[in-house]
């Protein structure tokens, strides 16, 4: 919206391209222990802009789109965070509730972020 009365600077957090395919990441500073009540309905709406925005220019394949959170533990169970775009069957798009666990020292730390690292690059790869 350049040049528009409502003009914003409005951008994901993370933006990972290769040939041609990207991955959109938008981090929370926000308490995640993965209750519905944690993930607001303006971060849902702010990381669906993005995808519509990148699906627009049509230049991407958007593998993926993911709000990441900082976590005390690791979801409980069998919670399910990830689906595909809005939840539509058939899009190629896939979307997580995402999380790096907080560590309590900075070798635990790194050991996090590693496992962060490994997740999103099983879920890109299949």
């Amino acid at each position: 919206y350049k040049g528009a009365f409502y003009e914003r600077s409005n951008f994901p957090d993370i933006i990972m391209e290769k040939n041609g395919h990207i991955v959109i990441l938008d981090a929370k500073y926000k308490k995640m222990d993965f209750i519905s009540k944690d993930v607001d309905r303006s971060d849902l709406q702010q990381v669906q802009s993005y995808y519509g925005y990148y699906s627009a220019l049509g230049k991407h394949s958007i593998d993926a789109v993911l709000l990441v959170y900082p976590a005390r533990e690791e979801p409980a169970g069998n919670k399910r965070t990830s689906t595909n775009m809005f939840g539509i069957p058939g899009c190629s798009t896939f979307f997580d509730i995402s999380y790096i666990k907080i560590g309590s020292n900075n070798v635990e730390q790194q050991k996090n972020e590693e496992n962060f690292i490994k997740r999103i690059r099983e879920m890109i790869e299949n």
